[in-house]
């Protein structure tokens, strides 16, 4: 007997091996979970995808928000499947080497199905049943005070395109999303779920835009973000459709308004798109015109650009940055040089330089950092690492430094690496440039923040002759 089973064990490998590796759903429809749910919901959608080493390691912060693990190094397949109806879904990850499922987990809400209600009409007064449960809800609760670098806003843009409306916002990234409600109304102008109806769920995270059909001459949208805290709502937008008549589309549209320096905006003219961008401290804002056309602006920020937006004031911040990269905190110029294998990484603040390690705080001239994160790769410009940035009481207690300056018409001084010429003197106001940005005039006793410089002016010399004028100005 014991030689039987000795035997068909050898058989059984044997077997398997001639076999070569399974389907990876196969595979996953053995597991008693995936099994239940595919009984339960036969018209879910599967999506399956081969994952590069290098794909493996960026999707690593979805698969630590989900299972807690991180990926190895090394290809895995991805799976994905999603019933629409109840907004529930499973996501795995299978190592393409082991065969096994390293991660697995069910995330989304049960409700009722929400298509009956719009079969037979949405009724926004009517008390439908509707009964929500979480399911394997993580404790997001420390996950959410940690994450100090998520979104948690979203921000809708939509423009009518003849018989369409074309929807866009910006993604969610906080933990603890389930899904996307694109809310419609023609008479609500600011709909939200569940009060009004929707016209889309969307439980995939990256997927920020929506083709809708024309529902009326004026559509109200918005969009409900339901998380395992609550929900989050968009800002609401009115598009007035193209078709009926009496409606002038204008053929330029800018998402942040006009010339917006902190906030990431594109501008739409005809039907291409122009995206706001920085160059180092540069911003290049795009914006419409009088007279409906798209034009260009470059402006510098005073505390850095990024992401197509500049930065404001801050005493701290978090932030992912590449080697070779620059943010600003306070006044103060912040670069990851480098990162090593080993977590090691050395970063400059204005002329000093620290090597701080992962897990470890280090104070660089007056700014303390702290490594909370680094990924490592064999290309210098794929390595990155999460930066914790606070200016200290060092920082915090400086005196600004001033200067001031007696000029003539033409001269130059450089100040805080900034060229700063007289331009013109009038009888009690005078025209400065400083860099490339040239002042409106500014009167005797009156000062004007001028490229980051703010320039004070203190007294003026006025005369017929140009060569003989000057002024006074005070530069901080």
């Amino acid at each position: 007997m014991k030689k039987l089973f000795v035997l068909l064990t050898i058989l059984t490998a044997m077997f398997l091996v001639s076999c070569g590796p399974m389907d990876p759903l196969t595979i996953l429809k053995a597991n008693s979970q995936v099994k239940d749910f595919l009984d339960q919901y036969p018209d879910a959608d599967v999506t399956v995808a081969r994952l590069t080493a290098t794909q493996s390691m960026l999707e690593n912060g979805v698969v630590q928000e989900l299972c807690a693990i991180s990926l190895e190094n090394k290809s895995h397949y991805k799976i994905t499947m999603t019933d629409v109806t109840s907004g529930l879904e499973i996501y795995s990850y299978i190592d393409t080497q082991s065969q096994e499922i390293v991660c697995l987990k069910k995330v989304g809400r049960q409700s009722a199905p929400k298509q009956d209600y719009e079969d037979e009409g949405y009724d926004a007064d009517k008390d439908y049943p509707e009964k929500d449960y979480d399911v394997d809800k993580p404790d997001f609760k420390e996950e959410l005070e940690n994450a100090l670098d998520c979104e948690d806003t979203v921000e809708l843009a939509g423009k009518a395109y003849e018989e369409q409306v074309l929807l866009e916002w910006s993604p969610y990234t906080c933990p603890g999303f389930e899904g996307y409600k694109v809310v419609w109304s023609n008479e609500v102008e600011w709909p939200k779920y569940p009060e009004q109806k929707y016209v889309s769920y969307i439980t995939n995270r990256d997927k920020t835009a929506f083709n809708d059909q024309i529902r009326g001459e004026f559509n109200y949208y918005s969009i409900t973000v339901l998380t395992y805290e609550g929900k989050v709502y968009s800002n609401p937008i009115k598009v007035i459709a193209e078709h009926f008549e009496g409606k002038e589309e204008p053929t330029c549209w800018d998402s942040d308004g006009s010339k917006n320096y902190y906030t990431t905006g594109k501008v739409i003219y005809d039907e291409v798109k122009y995206y706001d961008e920085c160059e180092y401290n540069v911003l290049l804002e795009q914006y419409c015109t009088d007279d409906g056309t798209v034009a260009k602006q470059e402006y510098t920020c005073d505390y850095g650009c990024v992401e197509g937006a500049c930065k404001e004031y801050s005493s701290q911040e978090t932030i992912y940055l590449y080697t070779d990269q620059t943010t600003s905190v306070g006044e103060h110029v912040v670069e990851l040089e480098n990162v090593g294998s080993d977590g090691w990484t050395l970063i400059s603040v204005d002329e000093f330089k620290g090597d701080p390690r992962e897990g470890e705080s280090e104070i660089i001239g007056c700014v303390k950092v702290t490594v909370l994160d680094t990924y490592y790769a064999d290309m210098s410009t794929e390595r990155k690492a999460k930066l914790l940035l606070a200016l200290t009481d060092e920082c915090l207690n400086q005196e600004p430094v001033t200067e001031d300056f007696l000029l003539g018409i033409g001269q130059e001084v450089i100040f805080n690496e900034r060229t700063i010429t007289l331009v013109n003197v009038g009888e009690d106001e005078v025209v400065v440039t400083v860099g490339d940005v040239t002042s409106d005039p500014i009167i005797v006793g009156q000062a004007e923040e001028i490229n980051g410089i703010l320039v004070e002016v203190l007294e003026t010399h006025y005369a017929e002759l140009k060569d003989e004028r000057t002024a006074k100005i005070l530069v901080s």
